[in-house]
């Protein structure tokens, strides 16, 4: 408190601040002033009203009006289009062109919802938050969006999740990301498109390769994920590669390849994955306003 931080939400007063003050460090008239403010803004926003008068208490907390409704999901989907940077289109793989007869969905992100969402966020549909995922059910899967945008082309939708988070959904992995399903899938398309990158979600937090607590010591992608890049760069096939994340992801073996294509759709909220099929089709831009630096895997590591 004396550098004037009044609250902290770890350990450190808890273990701390007694013998502090104890010690003379702190004084009992910081330990006031820390209360008074904390207590002020806390009396502000109705936290000591009459919880039997809130909509949270009612149950309209969710409620179908606001949450998720069409004017608030169209205002998502145009913040989150914005939000997504195409930092390479080598043979200008993109927009996708809908006579692809096959087009194969590779990654772990591919068919989830909740990884849009990032960590502390409400239900995104109206109604419970929980159980999981049902703060999360209304919301399409980018293999889902995928599908429908190709629907009645003639085209198709190969979806095969692999094993690229090395334990996603607390499975462990055999040893590769290059699935049978993968393998089938990469022979049998014509386009392909990796969903990577971090995954930070509240329904299954034991397969999460990122947000609080999980820090990572590289900014390499996670687990297995690089195995899922090669096999895809070896087809030489065309391959546009979605990253998912919430900071600076490495891509080392994508930059620069022929035929490819990368996209940092970040983690677009309700309406990212909406945006991010807009952008691959090119119904809507791409910003060119990538919020961080990318860097090679190497950076950061000991020499």
């Amino acid at each position: 408190m004396a550098g004037t931080c009044d609250v902290e939400c770890d350990g450190v007063y808890q273990a701390n601040l007694l013998n502090a003050h104890t010690a003379g460090l702190v004084s009992d008239k910081q330990l006031a002033d820390a209360s008074r403010r904390v207590l002020t803004h806390r009396f502000k926003l109705g936290l000591f009203d009459d919880p039997r008068r809130t909509a949270f208490w009612q149950g309209r907390y969710n409620d179908s009006a606001t949450v998720h409704s069409a004017e608030h999901a169209s205002i998502a989907r145009d913040a989150a289009t914005q939000s997504v940077v195409v930092v390479q289109n080598a043979g200008s793989v993109l927009p996708l062109n809908t006579s692809a007869k096959t087009v194969a969905l590779i990654g772990p992100l591919a068919n989830i919802t909740d990884v849009f969402l990032g960590d502390y966020r409400p239900a995104a549909c109206p109604g419970p938050a929980r159980p999981a995922p049902q703060g999360t059910a209304c919301l399409p899967t980018l293999s889902e969006l995928l599908s429908k945008r190709l629907a009645g082309t003639g085209s198709k939708v190969i979806l095969a999740e692999g094993c690229g988070d090395q334990g996603d959904a607390g499975v462990p992995c055999s040893g590769t990301a290059v699935t049978p399903d993968v393998t089938a899938a990469l022979q049998a398309a014509d386009v392909i498109v990796l969903a990577i990158g971090e995954k930070t979600t509240d329904n299954d937090s034991s397969g999460n390769t990122g947000g609080e607590g999980r820090d990572r010591d590289s900014i390499a992608l996670p687990g297995l994920q690089a195995q899922l890049v090669t096999a895809a760069l070896a087809t030489h096939k065309p391959v546009v590669a979605v990253i998912l994340s919430g900071g600076s992801v490495s891509v080392d073996a994508l930059a620069g390849s022929s035929n490819t294509a990368v996209v940092y759709a970040g983690f677009g909220g309700e309406s990212g994955q909406n945006a991010i099929i807009d952008v691959l089709f090119g119904d809507a831009p791409a910003s060119g306003r990538l919020a961080f630096t990318v860097y090679p895997e190497s950076w950061g590591k000991a020499t």
